[in-house]
């Protein structure tokens, strides 16, 4: 879903890796603002995609954060 809101905002910006629950995105200075609006909005319809997509209710509650840093260890958590 995350892929699909990129390509209709034709950003600039790259998901470069996704690793078991945690996805890496290489954000354009200039595109931080989107790319940020664009995970939540990806993230808050993950349960209703996983209905739709494999008529399958998630159990448990589903949780997420935004990091935003110029490396892994200028890390800081976006609320």
């Amino acid at each position: 879903k995350l892929w699909k809101i990129f390509k209709e905002y034709n950003l600039q910006s790259k998901i470069i890796l996704t690793v078991h629950d945690s996805i890496e995105v290489d954000t354009h200075p200039e595109e931080i603002d989107i790319v940020i609006s664009a995970i939540k909005e990806a993230c808050s319809t993950l349960v209703d995609e996983y209905i739709r997509r494999f008529d399958y209710e998630i159990a448990i509650p589903i949780e997420w954060e935004i990091k935003v840093g110029n490396n892994w260890l200028e890390m800081e958590e976006v609320k």
